[in-house]
């Protein structure tokens, strides 16, 4: 009988513990396991599909639970999409447009302030 298919691959026969050579103790192997990429993964069951202004859609992941760094990477894609469909534009022109008029307030005041001496 073959052992190499009960022996996980990537062990070497010389990484195992020596006992009994005619019955070899199984070898306790645990995979490492990278809890970003399987919550990275476990996002791309549950997506959304979000369409851009020039026709084109793409899908997101929904995020819901994880690590830090699972929800960093949401929180890029969720930059990244805004910044395609062109909020982001939209909220720098809101900000331009509300410190202009906060100019003008400011300006208008002055000059009620003069006209009073």
């Amino acid at each position: 009988m073959s052992t190499s298919k009960a022996v996980p691959e990537g062990l070497k026969n010389q990484e195992c513990e020596k006992g009994n050579r005619k019955k070899r103790p199984p070898i306790p192997y645990v995979p490492i396991v990278d809890e970003v990429q399987e919550a990275v993964n476990k996002g791309k069951e549950y997506s959304y599909k979000i369409k851009l202004p020039n026709k084109t859609e793409f899908s997101v992941p929904i995020w819901d639970t994880g690590t830090q760094e699972a929800f960093l990477i949401h929180v890029q894609q969720a930059k990244s999409v805004c910044k395609r469909k062109g909020l982001l534009k939209d909220y720098e022109d809101a900000l331009e447009a509300i410190s202009r008029s906060n100019e003008q307030a400011k300006s208008l005041q002055r000059t009620i302030v003069n006209a009073k001496k």
